[in-house]
């Protein structure tokens, strides 16, 4: 697998444009997520989305390391959703830093029987978009677990060791806010 992707970066930054694509079909999602997680607002997202797969084409070639790809593109990723994030003052939505929709959602009837577990779902999402800035980075990118904690050091521009103490920091926090439902 692995080294597919290094041959559709290294297609690609030849100027294979149906290799471009096909990295954009692996990769769309994931930054959709980490950007939404950052910016909190939908259509926000979709447009950062965008910005960041023109500006990683168009950087293609200066990639030195086709196996970098993946923390390249989400460092590219992090940087503009933060720099949005940072030229955007009107209200946001609710911060989603899951992919599925919360627990409970649904029908009246199945939000009935579900109602706790919603309940739950928003409180955690209340918890993570109360954390700092910095933990709330880097919880965005390692919550769906996809990334190392190498991986996302590269993407933040610091070391894993400080990956690792932000997370354990968030988390401690996340048990502190959340501890009526434990």
């Amino acid at each position: 697998m692995a080294e597919d992707l290094e041959q559709q970066v290294r297609l690609s930054q030849q100027g294979n444009r149906r290799a471009f694509e096909q990295l954009v079909g692996i990769f769309q999602k994931q930054v959709f997520f980490t950007v939404l997680r950052v910016v909190q607002d939908r259509h926000m997202a979709d447009d950062v989305t965008q910005e960041v797969f023109i500006k990683a084409y168009r950087a293609l070639p200066a990639l030195q390391e086709p196996a970098y790809f993946k923390t390249w593109l989400l460092r590219i990723a992090m940087n503009r959703a933060i720099d949005q994030q940072r030229r955007s003052s009107r209200e946001r939505e609710q911060v989603f830093f899951f992919e599925e929709e919360p627990a409970g959602a649904g029908t009246e009837c199945e939000s009935l029987d579900r109602a706790p577990l919603a309940e739950l779902g928003t409180a955690l999402q209340e918890a993570l978009a109360s954390l700092p800035q910095k933990l709330r980075r880097v919880m965005a990118l390692s919550l769906d677990g996809k990334l190392s904690h190498e991986e996302a050091g590269r993407i933040l521009g610091c070391p894993a060791g400080t990956v690792k103490s932000r997370l354990h920091h968030a988390r401690r926090q996340l048990r502190e806010k959340l501890k009526r439902y434990l």
